[in-house]
């Protein structure tokens, strides 16, 4: 499977998206494609025997032109509708407004005799031809695309609005024309102020709808800012200024005072306090030092810092959390499909309903003047543009939001899967715990410093917190690691080497006994255990601990306040497993687990119908994070782990995923509400349109449609945003949620 990022111009409504959506997912061999209005792309993916040219000529076939998005992380800002052609269009659109409805009002409007209706009829509707032409000049950027559109059998908001705008042109250009053969009576007849304003209407909708969205698009963009173009490198020992693109991985990186930090990597040698806010969420600056990372992206505020280049370019933190937050508003949550497939088949249907409604109010013997209105109010009240928005601008808001709060949101699927959790499942070493062990405790049966020697070369080899405390403590009380031993890690279980002819054993007790070895029981309640052998005779153990992390209990706290369960998985013994869950409330654990086991209880939770969330930050949680609802890893986990999971949480704070799930809440219900407004707004406004309360002696013209429309996309673009007003609990919130 290959994927594919196509950026596509001239897509400007829900149907346009729909329709590009479904002839790319019908092209033989694409599993599956997904198309975003916002953000003007397509993502596709497909088997590997299928041409790149081939998915481009799909959305050309439909009058559209695609583009490969050949890694562009920053969203382009849309300007196809301007300010300039908006003043011509007000300007124009009042005049023929005054003109149009000079007489239909209560009273009358004042007028020059020379275009008054009543003394000069021909004078009335040259002025209003006049004012018109130049408007439906502008409103061709309408019309070509909505022409194409119904030609290519896939009609859209624009295919609305031409057949509406231009059956009132035609019908008054006709009886323009009986005016000016002198038969003054048809100049009652005359609606090219209905056409007009509605293009007026529609262009200053679509303007706002324009400007909101690239509100959200710049959203986005200010992370991207956040990449320095230049950076200063030691050559040859010379400080010497490049361009970013040229730096390569282990090239000295020079960063002062106030520059934004080029890379990820390990910081050489200086101290420097340093602004992480937009990639943890942490508003404080960071103290950093000799040995710590650096985070590209990230500004330091003082002093100045050397860091060895490991990560460039894309692969910095902040272009990964750019790209996933980009490809996420390809991938869309289930609930936006539902509003997929109206706009699939809305446009049609409209487009039939107003056509069903001419003929009836035809046959009744309604005027044509009437009948014609009746057909344009229709057609331009209709456009479904608030349906196409509905979802794809709160999901753009809400992954900036996420970022902003220390979260990332993968995927719009993990942004409304995580606000239905019923299970939140954690594990414990590095997620609820610090993962910093230390020793505590050496039993040995023989020399303890060549007890602690055997255990550190086994464990020298490893990342594992287990073996960075023994390894740590090793070099602590000043004992080399010189035995050569060559290793075997068994997962989850321990590690089995051999120097020569010696056969050495070090992990969980279960671990030796079932190698042959003979291991006691023996009481060591709140300690994490390491057993260790040598040719199947036992030799000691060593017993760790950890530290709860202070914001582990607060977290637990607030989802046992939702109603949510709570679950940790560990693979240390069931006294250490009990204290820690004791400790920070959780509801149930299980002890002694596999990576495997992991598996196998979160499968059981979802067969039981609970809808899990899993937490780790290691290799062996890699399984779990995957098969879990909502897979979520942990600041400072490991990159399998990162990859594995739904979401990411960028700072060390495990409150931060609390807010993640408010935030997804809030999202998923902004989301709802916009669909719930769309939909009854555009269903109710096309019957009123109708004609179905004329009878009431209630009747939309137009003008009053096109007013509708524009104030439906709006208000939902309007709801959208109100995401940015999302604060979450901060750390130190003791209240009730």
């Amino acid at each position: 499977m290959k994927e594919l990022v196509l950026d596509i111009e001239g897509m400007r409504c829900s149907a346009c998206a729909s329709n590009v959506e479904n002839k790319l997912k019908k092209v033989s061999g694409v599993k599956n494609a997904s198309v975003n209005l916002l953000t003007n792309s397509a993502t596709v993916y497909y088997e590997t025997d299928i041409s790149e040219i081939e998915l481009i000529s799909t959305v050309n076939s439909l009058g559209f032109i695609a583009k490969i998005n050949r890694g562009n992380i920053a969203l382009k800002e849309d300007n196809y509708f301007n300010k300039i052609e908006l003043i011509i269009l007000i300007v124009l659109g009042s005049l023929l407004f005054y003109v149009g409805m000079s007489h239909m009002l209560p009273f009358k409007l004042p007028l020059p005799y020379f275009i008054d209706m009543e003394t000069s009829p021909i004078g009335f509707a040259v002025t209003q031809l006049v004012l018109v032409i130049p408007i439906m000049i502008i409103g061709l950027k309408f019309f070509v695309k909505g022409i194409k559109a119904i030609f290519k059998l896939a009609p859209n908001m624009d295919s609305l609005v031409t057949i509406g705008t231009l059956s009132a042109f035609i019908y008054s250009l006709v009886n323009s024309i009986f005016v000016f053969a002198g038969q003054s009576h048809y100049a009652h007849n005359l609606y090219f102020e209905s056409a007009g304003v509605v293009i007026v209407l529609i262009y200053l909708g679509k303007f706002l709808e324009q400007r909101s969205k690239n509100r959200a698009k710049r959203s986005i963009n200010e992370l991207a800012k956040l990449i320095p173009t230049n950076a200063n490198i030691i050559i040859d020992g010379v400080e010497k200024t490049v361009c970013v693109n040229e730096i390569k991985q282990g090239d000295m990186v020079i960063v002062k005072a106030g520059d934004k930090i080029a890379v990820d990597g390990l910081i050489q040698s200086g101290e420097s306090y340093v602004n992480q806010a937009a990639l943890t969420g942490e508003s404080l600056p960071v103290h950093l030092k000799t040995g710590d990372k650096a985070l590209g992206g990230s500004i330091c505020l003082d002093g100045t810092l050397i860091i060895r280049a490991d990560k460039i370019n894309d692969e910095t933190t902040l272009n990964n959390i750019l790209k996933l937050v980009t490809k996420a508003q390809g991938e869309k949550a289930p609930i936006s499909k539902v509003a997929d497939k109206i706009s699939l088949y809305f446009v049609p249907a409209v487009i039939l309903i107003a056509v069903i409604s001419l003929i009836i109010w035809f046959i009744i013997g309604k005027p044509f003047s009437f009948v014609i209105q009746i057909f344009v109010a229709v057609l331009v009240i209709a456009c479904p543009c608030a349906l196409g928005l509905a979802t794809p601008i709160a999901t753009v808001m809400a992954s900036y939001m996420g970022v902003k709060e220390g979260v990332l949101f993968k995927s719009g699927v993990s942004l409304e899967t995580l606000s239905n959790i019923t299970v939140i499942a954690l594990d414990k070493t590095g997620t609820v715990t610090e993962g910093n062990l230390s020793v505590e405790k050496i039993e040995s049966k023989i020399d303890e410093k060549e007890f602690i020697k055997i255990a550190a070369c086994l464990e020298k080899q490893s990342n594992h917190p287990i073996a960075s405390a023994i390894v740590e403590y090793s070099k602590n009380i000043g004992i080399e690691e010189d035995i050569n031993i060559l290793i075997n890690n068994e997962a989850g279980k321990g590690i089995k080497g051999q120097s020569g002819s010696n056969v050495y054993l070090l992990g969980r007790k279960t671990f030796l006994q079932e190698n042959g070895v003979e291991v006691k029981d023996e009481d060591a309640e709140g300690y994490t255990e390491v057993y260790i052998s040598k040719n199947e005779k036992y030799l000691g153990r060593i017993l760790l601990k950890d530290t709860v992390k202070k914001s582990a209990a607060e977290m637990i706290s607030f989802f046992k306040q939702r109603g949510i369960k709570t679950v940790m998985l560990t693979g240390d013994n069931e006294s250490t497993a009990s204290q820690v869950a004791n400790e920070v409330g959780i509801d149930k654990y299980y002890a002694n687990v596999l990576p495997n086991n992991k598996l196998e209880i979160i499968q059981k939770l979802k067969d039981e119908g609970e809808i899990v969330a899993f937490v780790g930050d290691g290799v062996n949680d890699a399984p779990a994070l995957t098969k879990s609802d909502v897979g979520i890893s942990v600041y400072g986990g490991t990159d399998i782990a990162n990859e594995s999971s739904d979401v990411f949480l960028m700072n060390e704070n495990l409150i931060s995923i609390f807010n993640a799930y408010l935030l997804s809440k809030r999202t998923l219900n902004i989301i709802k509400t916009n669909l719930f407004w769309a939909f009854i707004y555009n269903t109710l406004g096309i019957l009123v349109a109708a004609g179905v309360l004329y009878p009431a002696g209630v009747l939309l013209s137009p003008l009053i449609s096109g007013i509708a429309m524009a104030f439906s996309s709006v208000c939902v673009v309007l709801n959208s945003l109100r995401i940015k007003l999302f604060k979450g609990i901060k750390k130190e919130q003791k209240a009730a949620v």
